[in-house]
């Protein structure tokens, strides 16, 4: 579901907006075509306060306490004089305290409390932004805040929640996952203002509270010696032995539980909760230690086994075994000895069999979803946190909003010999033939692992069988494939340990099969065609990675990798997806929007390029790596062909730095496909910009837009349509009537909704199935803008279905993700920023198939 902020119709001019910041264009209308329905939306209607609300700044010493521990000291303050216990005391004119209870003293600290009456917060700026005619269009965000601070307030001591605090997990019902991590499940809430009731000429604005289910990875609790188990997959540690022999096993299992908070279970004084810094070098047995002799003068060395044995009488169990290593003294504790606490986010990245197995677990259906959601409300906010909130004035509806909605119709697709065909409601379609079908005639297939033997062998025959049934496939779609006899004449075998040296016979291989068709007509400037990789096993992320960074960056190579199961399974489905990458990679063209759906038929009547920019960072949990931007731009009319340009940048930047010369890549691309045309119409789908950085990014983007204007001498700068994706949204919508909805209880493909929940004065909208957009710079009106998203998202060039994004963006982050497949380890973790910088300047998209889709 998508969301768009539309502004106005112009050339670009931002050097008359206020300087860092644009200044919004109030919503020109509302959209009427389509369908009318009424939807559910996971959003809540909040009553808020009429009066000013207190604030008060507490310091709390000693200082540099963490703030769940601060939340924590504030309501034990609080309810000092009113629980059970302390309702019994007095207290005499010395601060001394007297009870005729004993109290609980042991493991409790003292903490000073330092309060300050400071200036209190005026809701009512935030009634007048509300009501009909107000003063400024401008959020108060001073206000909203404060009932952000208070709704957050019970549920954030009875859950855990994220830096943020907008996300509260349980700890009830957890999912296992594999790795030594679990899923917990939770709730996400915010507050959001929206345009509310249009009553006649007056429209009342709201304040609605958004909750969602969440769910993410959690360290598993428990001893930390069965977590460790469950990292490597084994049932018991001592099959983990021979892997705390391997380098890279152990760097991996450092990473995993450096930074986990652990207790101590072999002494039950002192100090007994420690943070990991890492694991030791050696095993206990090994590891030498110096420690003071019992006149507290003189040091002797002895090991981590022997010291345990004497010092606190526990012999070690698995001496084999590394101690973990903590603190600033580097305190080396056996592992075995170690508890992992609970409720510990795991931040790092997640492994691909984890990602995966994390879908299926949180999968469910909407109906299922929508009880989810109620039930987080009560959960969140029933009982005694409601009547909190009455003392507050402030009240929750119970009810589901309900807005309406439109379900646009569905245009178009252009297959071969320009032969329309309408997409089903259900957003899919089958392929009729493909528009502009390639040429494949100089190819080969090298073998990576062992897959299929040798040729001649019964496993051989397996891939030869696959082989016929792709051609066919390919030929049923107007694809024209020239091979030759036999598939073993074809076929490369791994030079062992060597990707780069197979990769190198395989493109020989392919330009000899090539010789013997030499009077076909190419599709395509290179040499060879394609290199059909076969992988030995899936989610083989470093083989992966290093074909593409050799194929790409080194040898001018195009591959497309297909896994040995699928390719013995010889599914029809596989073998569709398969001949869509493998024809749009060649240069054909595998279907196009038909032009009359096209909103003003943009494509052929004014030169119009769609780009697509995104900005992929480092993983959760690593601090040094670099950003990778990327940008597209489609170089036909129909939009089904694009080219793209990379860049690196500083690590968490979300400006895109080199925007200006990436887009002249982009307009010189264009410009040789038209006839030395350039585009008169931009329209850039911007993809991963949260609310909060929205101005800042697209302010100084559209300056480099401009500035792009001017280094190319347009004689007329060509408008722009700027739209911000936003498919990190946390707004859901479900029918309200089930005929209104899919089989499963969706919303139907199409569906768009842009009043009753949208921005109170912002053009956005939401559209199924694609993330929020937000349009700054528009050049059509409200139904144009909407229709011409909708038929965006039939033309991805590999699915047959509708996707969830504008294929612009989609291509985008694909080619982010690739440029980082490039450079990143095999483990999912960066270098540091200098050396992937380094390696991203030495890996440029070679000429050979940089004039191509080879991301898709």
């Amino acid at each position: 579901m998508s969301k768009l902020r539309v502004g106005q119709e112009a050339v670009i001019n931002v050097d008359e907006t206020v300087k860092g910041a644009l200044t919004h264009i109030p919503r020109p209308n509302f959209g009427r075509l389509g369908r009318k329905i009424t939807v559910i939306a996971n959003l809540y209607k909040v009553s808020i306060p009429d009066r000013d609300i207190s604030r008060y700044d507490v310091v709390v010493k000693p200082d540099k306490v963490p703030k769940p521990l601060c939340r924590k000291i504030m309501e034990a303050w609080k309810n000092m004089d009113h629980s059970a216990t302390l309702g019994w005391a007095s207290k005499d004119r010395e601060n001394a305290q007297y009870s005729k209870q004993l109290f609980d003293l042991k493991n409790k600290r003292t903490f000073t409390l330092s309060i300050r009456e400071i200036k209190p917060v005026n809701m009512a700026v935030l009634l007048e932004y509300l009501s009909p005619s107000p003063k400024a269009i401008e959020i108060p965000f001073e206000a909203v805040s404060c009932l952000e601070v208070l709704l957050r307030q019970s549920p954030g001591l009875r859950f855990t929640s994220n830096p943020a605090g907008r996300c509260f997990y349980s700890d009830k019902g957890v999912s296992q996952l594999p790795g030594g991590v679990n899923v917990h499940y939770g709730w996400y809430q915010s507050l959001r203002t929206s345009l509310g009731i249009q009553q006649q000429q007056y429209t009342y604005k709201e304040l609605l509270l958004n909750i969602d289910v969440v769910a993410t990875a959690f360290y598993q609790q428990g001893p930390l010696i069965d977590v460790i188990t469950n990292f490597f997959g084994k049932r018991r540690i001592e099959d983990c032995q021979k892997l705390f022999t391997i380098k890279n096993e152990l760097r991996k299992l450092d990473k995993f539980i450096t930074g986990l908070n652990i207790k101590i279970s072999y002494r039950n004084t002192g100090r007994r909760k420690y943070k990991v810094k890492g694991l030791a070098a050696q095993s206990v047995r090994d590891t030498k230690i110096r420690i003071k002799e019992d006149d507290g003068v003189h040091e002797v060395t002895t090991t981590v086994l022997e010291f345990f044995r004497k010092t606190y009488n526990y012999n070690v169990k698995y001496p084999w075994l590394p101690a973990i290593v903590s603190g600033a003294n580097n305190v080396q504790i056996p592992i075995e000895c170690c508890v992992v606490l609970p409720n510990q986010r795991y931040v790092k990245k997640i492994s691909e069999d984890q990602a995966a197995d994390m879908i299926k677990v949180t999968a469910v259906f909407p109906q299922k979803r929508k009880e989810r959601i109620q039930d987080g409300l009560n959960q969140l906010h029933g009982n005694n946190d409601e009547r909190l909130l009455a003392r507050w004035n402030v009240d929750i509806n119970q009810n589901l909003k309900q807005v309406e909605a439109r379900i646009l119709d569905t245009p178009s697709l252009m297959f071969a010999k320009n032969k329309p065909q309408k997409v089903f409601n259900n957003g899919s379609w089958k392929t009729q033939g493909f528009a502009k079908p390639a040429l494949l005639v100089s190819w080969s297939i090298a073998l990576f692992g062992g897959a299929f033997g040798r040729p001649g062998s019964r496993d051989f025959g397996v891939l030869d069988s696959f082989m016929n049934k792709l051609g066919n496939e390919l030929a049923s779609q107007g694809v024209e494939v020239l091979w030759p006899d036999t598939t073993e004449e074809m076929t490369v075998l791994e030079v062992r340990g060597d990707i780069r040296q197979t990769l190198v016979n395989a493109k020989k291989r392919a330009a000899e099969i090539g010789q013997k068709f030499a009077g076909a007509k190419r599709t395509n400037s290179r040499s060879v065609d394609l290199v059909l990789c076969v992988l030995p096993q899936a989610r083989n992320t470093a083989l992966y990675n290093e074909i593409k960074r050799i194929g790409e960056t080194d040898l001018g190579l195009m591959t497309q990798c297909v896994v040995q199961r699928k390719v013995a399974d010889q599914k029809g489905g596989y073998l569709g997806n398969l001949i869509l990458k493998i024809n749009a990679k060649l240069g054909g063209v595998n279907t196009y929007v038909s032009p009359s759906d096209i909103p003003l038929n943009t494509g052929s009547r004014i030169p119009t390029i769609v780009i697509g920019i995104d900005v992929t960072h480092p993983p959760a949990g690593v601090t040094n790596g670099i950003s990778i931007a990327a940008v597209v731009g489609s170089v036909d009319s129909g939009y089904a062909e694009y080219r793209c340009s990379v860049r690196v940048q500083a690590g968490r930047q979300e400006i895109v730095d080199d925007l200006h010369d990436m887009v002249i890549d982009l307009f010189e691309m264009f410009r040789e496909r038209s006839k030395g045309v350039y585009p008169q119409r931009v329209i850039v789908y911007r993809d991963g910009v949260s609310e909060g950085q929205f101005s800042e990014v697209i302010f100084n983007e559209l300056k480099s837009l401009k500035r792009a204007f001017v280094t190319l001498k347009m004689n007329k700068a060509p408008t722009v349509t700027f739209l911000s994706v936003n498919k990190r949204h946390h707004i859901r919508f479900f029918p309200a009537n089930q005929k209104d909805g899919d089989k499963n209880g969706n919303v139907m493909p199409g569906t768009v909704i842009d009043t009753g929940i949208v921005h109170p004065y912002e053009f956005d909208f939401f559209l199924n199935s694609h993330p929020g957009l937000q349009v700054t710079f528009c050049m059509m009106k409200t139904d144009l803008t909407q229709i011409h998203c909708k038929t965006l998202l039939i033309n991805y060039a590999i699915s047959m279905l509708e996707v969830s994004i504008v294929p612009a963006a989609y291509y985008a982050h694909l080619v982010a993700a690739r440029a980082r497949a490039h450079v990143e380890k095999d483990d999912g973790y960066s270098d540091t920023a200098s050396q992937m910088s380094e390696n991203l300047d030495a890996s440029k998209i070679l000429r050979e198939i940089s004039n191509s889709m080879f991301f898709v």
